[in-house]
């Protein structure tokens, strides 16, 4: 599906967050060197401040696990994108086109019906 340059573009710096976050939480670590993930290695490599930040959000409970905090303004952001390509790709609605979802009410055992719809 198409995406026009500025909605794709303005993404990616969350994108990279949410992928070394990922990788980080996989794998314990945000030293390039402990991952493994070419991409992310590369991403953590380049940019140390965004390794520090992931890692300052890391923490252990008292047995020793492993905690970890995201930013998730960050994660929504993305997870709201992917949303509206997938509503826009089914709907034919191109990415200035507000996508919204309406409710249908209950389906039986089946659960909650609801439709993605073209917002005016």
């Amino acid at each position: 599906m198409a995406a026009c340059e500025v909605c794709n573009n303005s993404f990616s710096l969350d994108e990279q967050y949410l992928a070394c976050f990922i990788t980080a939480v996989c794998c314990g670590t945000t030293d390039p060197l402990g991952v493994d993930r070419d991409k992310v290695r590369r991403l953590l490599s380049e940019n140390p401040k965004l390794a520090e930040r992931i890692a300052r959000i890391r923490a252990e409970d008292r047995a020793g696990k492993l905690l970890w905090m995201l930013e998730e303004e960050r994660v929504r952001k993305i997870v709201l994108k992917l949303a509206r390509g997938h509503a826009a790709c089914g709907t034919s609605a191109d990415c200035r086109s507000t996508v919204g979802w309406t409710f249908l009410g209950s389906s039986g055992a089946r659960g909650p019906a609801c439709a993605i719809v073209e917002e005016s």
